[in-house]
């Protein structure tokens, strides 16, 4: 181990209970078997609903008679590796679903439900169930319980204006506000006593207009303070998607985008802070401790990408750590739950089809791979580690397929990070490498491949337009990015042009985005969409957006469209990406094994190149 990361492996006292480290697994939902290999000195165990009707959408409560052993099933395996557990206690207020709906105020929520305000009675006995709940966790074996006041759940919704409009003494200024939220807090230590540890989570911004100060959240910790042991600081909401992807961050933002808040709350209160948000590798998690910004760190996404993220710092081994993307398809609202998943982990949700130490393969055979993406790179690591004879071509003299355009982009931190994870473990493993050349068919004939796998990429669509040698493509305008000119016309908004905006944009450029539909962006999942808009109307005094424009000519000057309007500046093509055809047909019929993966077969996500080049090649 690093000396710079002992700090992460000092033990850590919270009330009567010892943690091992300074590492909180925290409550991700779904549940993954994997996160038992975590070796975190607290897991989370998610979205344990108090139980009221509806209080977590229509789950049982989980110390029912009939739900006991499917608890205790999974607590089990959350203590197996040796981790302290803890109980997120939750009720979702205005947002709840299988009973009447109700929250602070009368009103109706984003679904269009009617709400109805909680009676002074009703308050009460929430505060008494939540009480019962956390005396339940700890009669049940739970080690720590976490009480959700984050994210926009019942008792934030009554600390937030955004929310509580209550013209009674449960609203209006914050003394009213923190009213129930403190009944709460009462009432569960009264219950579990005084040695039993509890921990607060809480947003210290939500992100939302009118959202919770964090002037007021922190006026609100020191009263919370006397009753809890911990605080676990997070921002933003769930439910309301906009101060969502400030919760679980994307790639526009920064990591330890948190820790700022966790410092001056370190600076105020006199109990354990613990901070979420952003903390991706292990230079981001040490950094919060020797800066004394915090006392633990939570981890979320980074334990689903490598739920060994943990061990492997422990072992030295930080750059076998599998970076997380923040990409957000681990979030099944991101894709209407169409698509969820780890764009890195393809393991992930799906342990039934991958195990998580691969098997040898039965026979060795000689597996040549045609092109250095992430489809080709991941199937060449599966094939080594399983023991094939493994050569690896790529046309260009460095591995990484289109990630090469990271390098010239700030927001591609982490798919920058990914590309190099992967030559890193390419390096380490008996591949054949072929740099800068391409086989012949002939060639490969002569090799006598007993599997072929074909990985070459997509090439960009380029429009039918007049005077399109004025232009160039997007990926090869990253690469000359400092002698583009001062006003830029990109012709497409979908997510390459809209980044590449954004680019130019913060390189003092002016741009103008011409797209032929309605929509920028389509083809990303919500949270992407809903990150970049907020990114693009950062910069609107320096980039233009126009929609259905239908072009019809490029000069050297820039772009006609056919209703007769001129947009100046040195035009770059956006229209997409189409599968190299052409270059993977080249190679079919060599032999039987042969397989198209990643955007040759189709175009897709870092997420589906991933999993083309690792399922696959794990069943030859």
């Amino acid at each position: 181990m690093k000396e710079a990361y002992r700090c992460l492996f000092e033990p850590i006292k919270i009330n009567q209970l010892t943690l091992q480290n300074r590492v909180i697994a925290a409550p991700t939902s779904p549940f993954s078997i994997d996160k038992i290999a975590c070796k975190a000195g607290l897991i989370v165990m998610g979205s344990g609903g108090i139980n009221v009707k509806g209080a977590w959408w229509d789950t049982p409560y989980l110390f029912s008679k009939y739900e006991r052993e499917k608890t205790r099933h999974t607590l089990n395996q959350l203590k197996v590796g040796g981790s302290r557990v803890s109980l997120e206690l939750i009720h979702m207020g205005l947002y709840n679903r299988g009973a009447e709906t109700v929250g602070p105020c009368d009103g109706v929520n984003d679904e269009g439900t009617r709400i109805r305000a909680l009676t002074e009675t009703e308050l009460a006995e929430l505060a008494e169930k939540f009480a019962e709940a956390a005396l339940d966790a700890k009669q049940f074996g739970f080690d720590m319980v976490m009480l959700h006041f984050a994210h926009g759940w019942l008792p934030a919704q009554f600390l937030s204006p955004a929310w509580n409009k209550r013209t009674d003494h449960y609203g209006g200024v914050l003394e009213n506000r923190m009213r129930f939220p403190l009944m709460i807090l009462k009432q569960v230590r009264k219950a579990v006593g005084p040695d039993f540890p509890i921990d607060l989570r809480i947003s210290a911004v939500e992100w939302i207009e009118e959202g919770i100060t964090f002037a007021d959240t922190k006026q609100f910790l020191t009263e919370a303070q006397k009753y809890v042991d911990m605080i676990n600081l997070s921002a933003g909401t769930d439910m309301n998607k906009q101060g969502c992807i400030h919760m679980a961050t994307t790639p526009f933002a920064p990591h330890n985008v948190n820790a700022h808040y966790a410092r001056e709350l370190k600076q105020t209160l006199a109990i354990p802070i613990a901070v979420v948000g952003g903390i991706l590798e292990a230079d981001d998690a040490a950094a919060i401790l020797t800066k004394g910004q915090a006392d633990l760190v939570t981890i979320g996404r980074a334990l689903i990408a490598d739920p060994k993220w943990l061990r492997k710092i422990m072992e030295g081994k930080e750059e076998d750590i599998v970076p997380c993307l923040r990409c957000s398809y681990c979030l099944h609202w991101t894709t209407d739950r169409i698509n969820v998943g780890c764009s890195v982990n393809p393991r992930y949700l799906n342990e039934d089809l991958l195990p998580e130490t691969i098997v040898p393969a039965a026979v060795s055979k000689k597996v040549v791979i045609i092109g250095g993406g992430i489809s080709g790179m991941r199937s060449a690591i599966t094939c080594a580690a399983r023991g094939h004879q493994v050569i690896l071509y790529e046309k260009e003299k460095d591995l990484g397929g289109v990630l090469r355009f990271c390098d010239h982009v700030e927001d591609k931190t982490e798919l920058r990070r990914y590309r190099d994870y992967l030559i890193h473990q390419i390096k380490q493993l008996p591949i054949t490498l072929k740099l800068g050349e391409m086989p012949s068919r002939e060639s490969l004939l002569a090799m006598e491949p007993q599997a072929l796998l074909i990985a070459v990429g997509a090439v960009s669509i380029i429009p039918r337009l007049e005077g399109k040698a004025y232009a160039i493509k997007a990926l090869d305008a990253y690469e000359q990015i400092d002698s583009l000119s001062d006003k830029i016309v990109i012709i497409g908004g979908g997510s390459i042009g809209c980044e590449l905006a954004l680019t130019l944009a913060k390189k003092g450029r002016h741009v103008t985005i011409l797209e032929a539909g309605n929509v920028l962006h389509r083809q990303d999942n919500r949270a992407y969409d809903l990150a970049i808009e907020e990114q693009l109307a950062k910069y609107k005094q320096s980039i233009s957006i126009y929609k259905e424009v239908d072009c019809s000519e490029i000069t050297a000057e820039g772009v006609w469209s056919k209703d007769g309007i001129f947009y100046e500046g040195q035009v770059i093509l956006a229209c997409g990406m189409k599968p190299n055809k052409e270059m993977a047909e080249r190679y079919q019929g060599i032999c039987a094994d042969t397989y198209l993966l990643g955007d040759c077969r189709k175009v897709g996500k870092v997420k589906d190149t991933s999993a083309d080049g690792t399922f696959l090649p794990y069943y030859l």
